[in-house]
């Protein structure tokens, strides 16, 4: 091996890391997104299950404070059509809530609270 030449060894490393470079980028700028976008489609229409669980939470320590106001006037808002406007709405319980929706489905998290009776 001459000084000056590089190995085929060192081609496929210098690869490889370029390759893992884009990917991090694409990563962080939101990229990747764009290059998945038809996995979107797959799951639009449903409120992730990650969103579902915090929202319980809240409502679960809204109980356990016994925070009435919170957990019956508390109205999670979310637009699962995709066209920007809310349209689906969630409160901790529909038999303990005075919030309504504007104009579109109410759903419970039905999170059971018995240290609040009634709204």
């Amino acid at each position: 091996m001459k000084k000056g030449d590089i190995s085929m060894n060192y081609i496929i490393i210098a690869a490889i890391a370029l390759v893992v470079l884009i990917v991090i980028i694409l990563f962080f700028t939101g990229g990747m997104q764009k290059l998945i976008k038809g996995q979107t489609s797959v799951v639009e229409g449903v409120v992730p299950d990650w969103q579902l669980k915090a929202w319980t939470t809240r409502c679960q320590f809204a109980c356990t404070q016994v925070n009435k106001d919170d957990f019956c006037n508390t109205l999670f808002k979310t637009d699962t059509d995709g066209d920007g406007n809310d349209d689906t709405y969630y409160v901790c319980n529909t038999g303990k809530t005075k919030a309504t929706s504007p104009s579109g489905t109410l759903n419970s998290l039905d999170v059971k609270c018995d240290e609040i009776t009634s709204c």
